[in-house]
């Protein structure tokens, strides 16, 4: 059988755009083969770029990325769920159009087409984002791992949303690229951060198998 791997990642650049207020990105030279060998220093927030948030980044005294099984960033059977264009927010009754999809699924995947926008200004403005009713159903649904094009679960109420998920367990992965490219509405979704011990989130290397 024929399985293909698309890459939902970022790449991660020296003075990259990062979620306002966050730290910036730095990427240095260390060595280049000067001792025969080429070193680079890479210093980033833990929300840089694609990444993965764990429930402390929101829930104080809760799960960080190491306390959070490897598991739990990789969604088996995870439902593609095609809001493309798609401006507002993403309610629940609005995901509810995909509880056949979403059926036996155990994360979810909200293709919006906001991919587009990474690299402007736009990137982090006014970009679709979901409700605690939508936290809600995707419990109801056993969805423990969702991923977004977004660089946040919503661009006013970020903070709420977050807690929404999380109290849920409902892992998060924001700012995915290559969404467009998935064409399957079933796939397998791996984004499984770095062991950066009792830290609040991690860049990813995210993919989906079709």
């Amino acid at each position: 059988m024929n399985r293909k791997v698309i890459d939902l990642t970022h790449a991660m650049v020296n003075q990259m755009d990062v979620f306002p207020g966050d730290p910036p990105v730095g990427i240095l030279t260390h060595h280049n083969y000067k001792n025969g060998y080429f070193v680079s220093q890479v210093i980033f927030g833990t929300h840089s770029g694609t990444h993965a948030d764990a429930p402390i980044h929101r829930i104080p005294g809760s799960a960080s990325i190491t306390d959070m099984e490897v598991t739990s960033y990789i969604g088996w059977k995870t439902a593609v769920l095609d809001f493309s264009g798609f401006t507002g927010e993403i309610t629940g009754a609005d995901c509810a159009k995909y509880a056949d999809v979403l059926e036996g699924c155990d994360a979810a995947i909200f293709k919006t087409g906001w991919e587009s926008k990474y690299g402007t200004e736009a990137f982090f403005e006014s970009y679709p984002g979901l409700t605690a009713e939508t936290a809600a159903f995707l419990e109801e649904k056993g969805i423990h791992l969702i991923g977004l094009e977004t660089p946040s679960v919503h661009p006013a109420d970020h903070e709420k949303i977050h807690v929404e998920l999380l109290r849920r367990n409902i892992m998060i992965v924001e700012s995915l690229s290559n969404v467009s490219k998935i064409s399957k509405a079933i796939v397998e979704f791996h984004a499984v951060p770095l062991k950066l011990k009792g830290l609040d989130g991690s860049p990813v290397r995210a993919y989906v198998i079709e």
